[in-house]
């Protein structure tokens, strides 16, 4: 079945974006906000972030999964970079190639506005994502407690 990924206003579907971020975050609660309060806050905070960059995958006009990407992110060094907020996918849906489809709508959207510098936080025990984002070129620039800071350079 057809993927396809849109810009939208997350609101209509918090609940949806909700469950899909507790379930890609299943295993990983040590990454994750835990309330629904503040996952709701957190939706709502990468669209305000970045309005373009809040993108959702639909399969049948279903959410399953999610990216927050933000063009107007300054990194620790006071320079301009696209970050790369969040990537959630729904587990049953990983291992088909729709995490690479999301991640790849959101650097086009970075892209867009100019940025080839890119930037991300990843759990440390993470490895899976790790491995996706070192295939797209992300190197490790730095460790902090249990992030790991990823940038790409184009």
């Amino acid at each position: 079945m057809p993927v396809i990924i849109k810009n939208v206003d997350p609101r209509p579907i918090q609940r949806q974006l909700m469950t899909i971020y507790k379930r890609a975050y299943e295993g990983w609660e040590e990454y994750a906000y835990q309330s629904n309060r503040d996952i709701i806050d957190y939706l709502r905070w990468l669209r305000k972030r970045a309005p373009e960059g809040f993108l959702v995958a639909f399969m049948q006009e279903k959410p399953i999964g999610f990216i927050g990407v933000d063009y107007r992110w300054i990194d620790s060094r006071g320079e301009a970079i696209g970050e790369i907020h969040e990537l959630a996918l729904d587990p049953d849906f990983q291992a088909q190639g729709i995490g690479k489809q999301l991640f790849l709508a959101g650097l086009e959207v970075l892209r867009a506005k100019g940025h080839r510098r890119f930037g991300l936080w990843v759990g440390e025990k993470n490895t899976r994502a790790q491995a996706l984002y070192t295939r797209f070129g992300f190197r490790i620039q730095e460790r902090r407690g249990i992030w790991i800071r990823m940038v790409k350079e184009e």
